[in-house]
């Protein structure tokens, strides 16, 4: 059952999301990517079809899937504290793949908790979702429902 929200918790989900777009532009280009090779991501447009991408355990088949499906842009979702996460290769592996397809891959996270520290969530994910070199634009969400 979808939960009611106050106009200040909305006020603090866009202000979120703006911070979001805001740090991804300028930590984007201090992001170092020691750990994948060069490739100008940031001339690679938005796609006119994306997919969500929560489970990044086998990366050959989401990029298969997206592109037997048509599908130019990959939200893959990146947990906090990536740098130290069991993920981490999983992603670097999915971006790799994803980059000699064609495709394009951004940062998604988020927590409807995030709306209540929003100096946690640049710190926690942000931050450490753009160093990884991997990612352009992040997007988080922090929808209420």
């Amino acid at each position: 059952m979808p939960r009611s929200t106050s106009p200040l918790r909305g006020l603090a989900m866009v202000a979120l999301v703006a911070i979001a777009g805001i740090g991804g532009t300028t930590l984007a280009d201090q992001a170092t990517a020691a750990s994948v090779t060069t490739v100008d991501r940031s001339a690679r447009p938005a796609a006119s079809r994306a997919m969500w991408v929560w489970d990044t355990s086998d990366p050959q088949a989401v990029v298969s899937l997206a592109t037997a499906r048509g599908i130019g842009q990959l939200y893959a979702a990146v947990p906090p504290h990536v740098e130290s996460s069991p993920h981490l290769a999983e992603l670097q592996q999915l971006v790799a793949l994803a980059d000699a397809a064609g495709l394009r891959v951004d940062a998604l996270g988020g927590d409807p908790g995030w709306v209540d520290n929003p100096a946690w969530v640049v710190t926690n994910w942000l931050q450490p979702a753009l160093a990884t070199g991997l990612f352009i634009n992040v997007t988080a969400n922090t929808e209420i429902y």
